[in-house]
């Protein structure tokens, strides 16, 4: 095989090796799992694989007690838009705190 042949085919093989490895390691940007959580009228609402660092506002009332069942971490905000007040709900733990806003998040 020619020398150009050959560069090319490594260069081809170091591409699609590096797009490959990208690929697999961007993470996620969403949770694995459910988060549930009971409004102060005592409805129950479930999140489903909600999207990670994004601020999660509850549109209705506040919550008193959460479920986090997710592979990452809850923070729980007193305030709507995740501001004031940020408590940590570890993943396959649940506590009874009053919240309005949720942020999901890999590392506490």
């Amino acid at each position: 095989m020619p020398v150009r042949r050959m560069v090319g085919a490594w260069v081809s093989a170091a591409v699609l090796g590096t797009t490959l490895s990208l690929a697999s390691a961007t993470p996620a940007n969403a949770a694995q799992g459910t988060f549930t959580y009971v409004l102060r009228n005592g409805t129950v609402h479930t999140l489903s694989d909600p999207k990670s660092g994004v601020c999660h506002n509850l549109l209705l009332d506040e919550a008193v007690a959460e479920e986090n069942a997710t592979d990452r971490y809850a923070v729980l905000y007193t305030e709507r838009d995740c501001v004031a007040g940020g408590t940590l709900v570890a993943p396959g733990h649940e506590k009874e705190l009053p919240f309005r806003s949720v942020l999901f998040s890999s590392a506490p």
